[in-house]
Formats: C-alpha cells, structure tokens, sequence
C-alpha cells in the first residue's frame, strides 16, 4: 500500500484537484445560467464531443504502443496525425449541427459565431492526447499530474471570469475556446522540450500511417462503438423531452465525475504497470483501494446526494438525485473493473474490449428509447447503467479467458 500511495501521490492529487474544481464550475455555470441553457450547453457539447472522440479518444495509446515499436516514428507524426483528424471532425460537427439543429432546438443562428470558434479551438484539444501517451511512455506520471491539474485550474478561472463578466451561453463557449487552444499549445511545448529525437520525422506521414494503420483502425472502431451510449443520451433527451430537462440530466453526470476523475488517476500507473508486467496481480487494488473508495462514494451519494444537488445546483436540479443513483451503480461497477481495459490493451486484444463496447452501445440502444419514453429521466439513467454491466462483465470473462491460457 505504502508503494502505491508513493507512486500515485500526484496522479491521486492531480485528479482529485481536478475532480474538486470541475465541480466546482459546473456549480457556478448551473446556478448562473439555470437549467435550460445548462441543457443547451449540453447537447452542443454532446455533439462535439461524439465526433472529436470518434477520431481522436484514446489515440494516446497510440503513441504509447509506438514510441518504442519504431524507432523511425517521430512525435511529429503523431501531431500531424491529429490536426489532420482534428480538421476533419471540425468540418463533421459543423455539418452535424447544422442537420440536428431543429431537431434538437439548438439556436444554431443565434450563437454561430461562438460555436463556430469553440468547435475550432477543439482542434487543439487533440494535441493533448500526444502529450498523454508520451509522458505515460516515459514513466513522467509527475509532469503528466501537473499538466492535466493546471488546465483544469485554467479552464475554471476562464469560465468563472467569462461568466461573472456577462452570463450567457456565448460567454461560457468562448471561455471553454481559450482553455482548448491553450492547452494544445502547451502540449506541444511539453512534448518537443522532452522528446530527445530531431524535429522532422525519419519517414513520410503516409508510410508512418500504413504502420500504424492497423491499431488505428482498431482503436477507432473501439471508440466509435463506446462513445454512442456516453453522448447519445443527452441527445436523445433533448429529442423526446427539452433543454430543461437535458440540463437536468447533464447536471445529474456532472456530479457522478469524481467517479472518472478517480478512475483516470490510476489509469495511467495501470498501463505502466501492465506494460513492465503483464502478470501484475489486480486483487490489491481491487480490495484495499478500489472497494473501499466505492462504498464511501456509495454512502456520500446516497444519503448526501439531494444536499449536494441543491448546494451546488439549486432546487430546480433536485429530479436529478434519482437518475444520479441509478448511473452511480454502473459507473462504480465500471470503476471496480476499470482495468479490465488496459490488460487487454497490453495484450494485443483490444478487439475483446470492443466487442464488449458494442453490446454496450446495443444494450443502450435497444432499452434507451422505450426507458426514457416511460420513465423520462431515470430511463435513461437505466439504459446506461445496464451497458456498463453487460460491457463489463464480457470484458472480465475476456481477461480470465486470456490469463488461463498463458
């Protein structure tokens, strides 16, 4: 316990920081703007997010599987790589938001110029993912730290200046667009300052891209199943219900953050420690770290959860205490078997965690529609929850599968 405290101290403080202050701005912009443009925040978001992730989430494994595969591959590539993707998803999310926008009652014309700019700016944000795989393969799980804290601390006072300056929707996305620009300049600096090898790459972009090609490939259909259920909900409700209701909802996820603030803290030392041994146990962090932390989070969010709404919120976010507990089970459950990821990751079976990110996304599909237009709200909270458990559990029979035949 001793070494693992030692060597999670910053990744632990990091998220935690990370986890307090995000909570802290969702408190702040909820309370100001109120549910309604909470929930239009929301479904622009959502949209955004869905496309970017679809070509870009996880690429810093990547860089991690990479960086030592081929010595000819620079980390120039790997910037390339994403200003390529990341144009493109600026051109998909465009067009995605000009198609949705009655749908959805977006006010596409009202707030172009902002949206315009924050889906830019997110451009940037792709650059980060280079910087994470780089310094989690050089084992700099310190740098890494500070770097995802200090954004985060940046992008809280940007959204708290912007807001107190004038508090509306326009305000909050230009806030979030200079947060995003400047933290892709950062992770460039970060990486070029510690990356030894020359500037210019050893090989051309389309033959660093055929040697990549087949883990990209992977990689994105992972994502691109996976990201459906985490963004689609949002959509969906603003497509039966309304903006209110999506920022009720939104607001209910915002709180269970500390869930995945807490998961990706250990993911890092998860991955470096898998990629030095493959048959690293997982029943120590199960039992003395990961159970513990979700019975106190099972108590804080049972019998503190309508304090903390109306605390942070107000009265008007309280039907969020319902949908909130319900995803809290699938997201502790994720959480328990976090690492179920990262070994096949490291096993070369990244193909068994995207099976079982499909039957996740068709679990939330095929529940998600009727759930939500019966139960509203908690529905969709259900529909969720129950991807994560089936996704899950096929993934620990996966892993079980591959540790007896090794």
């Amino acid at each position: 316990m001793k070494n693992f405290l030692k060597e999670t101290k910053e990744l632990i403080f990091s998220q935690g920081s990370i986890a307090v202050i995000s909570i802290l701005q969702v408190s702040f912009t909820a309370k100001i703007l109120g549910p309604s443009n909470y929930g239009i925040i929301a479904l622009y978001l959502a949209i955004t997010a869905t496309i970017f992730r679809l070509l870009s989430s996880r690429n810093s494994d990547l860089v991690l599987l990479f960086a030592e595969k081929d010595k000819r591959i620079q980390i120039n590539n790997f910037f390339k790589l994403e200003t390529i993707l990341g144009l493109t998803s600026f051109v998909l999310v465009i067009v995605a938001i000009g198609i949705l926008d009655d749908f959805l009652s977006l006010n596409f014309n009202q707030y172009s110029v902002v949206i315009f700019t924050f889906v830019f700016s997110r451009i940037f944000t792709n650059y980060a993912e280079v910087f994470k795989g780089y310094f989690t393969h050089i084992g700099n799980l310190k740098l890494y730290s500070y770097f995802e804290s200090g954004t985060v601390v940046i992008r809280f006072l940007l959204v708290i200046t912007f807001l107190i300056f004038n508090p509306t929707v326009e305000m909050y996305f230009l806030a979030i667009s200079t947060y995003s620009i400047f933290s892709g300049v950062v992770s460039i600096f970060l990486v070029k300052k510690f990356d030894h090898f020359q500037l210019d790459s050893k090989i051309q972009f389309n033959e660093f891209f055929k040697l990549i090609k087949n883990s990209f490939l992977k990689l994105r259909i992972d994502q691109a199943i996976g990201v459906i259920p985490s963004n689609l909900d949002i959509l969906i409700i603003g497509y039966y219900l309304n903006s209110f209701d999506v920022g009720i909802y939104q607001f209910a996820k915002k709180l269970l953050e500390p869930v995945n603030y807490i998961y990706a803290a250990f993911s890092p030392w998860m991955l470096n420690k898998l990629k030095q041994d493959i048959t690293f146990k997982f029943n120590f962090l199960t039992t003395k770290v990961l159970i513990p932390i979700s019975a106190l989070l099972t108590l804080t969010y049972f019998f503190g959860g309508e304090i903390l709404i109306s605390t942070l919120g107000s009265n008007e976010f309280l039907n969020a205490y319902q949908p909130m507990l319900i995803m809290l089970l699938g997201y502790l459950f994720f959480f328990l078997t976090f690492w179920t990821r990262h070994f096949l990751l490291i096993k070369d079976s990244i193909l068994s965690h995207t099976k079982a990110r499909l039957m996740n996304t068709l679990t939330f599909l095929i529940t998600s529609v009727f759930l939500i237009s019966q139960f509203s709200l908690a529905g969709a909270a259900i529909a969720v929850s129950l991807g994560i458990f089936v996704q899950k559990t096929m993934e620990l029979r996966a892993v079980n599968k591959l540790r007896k035949s090794s």
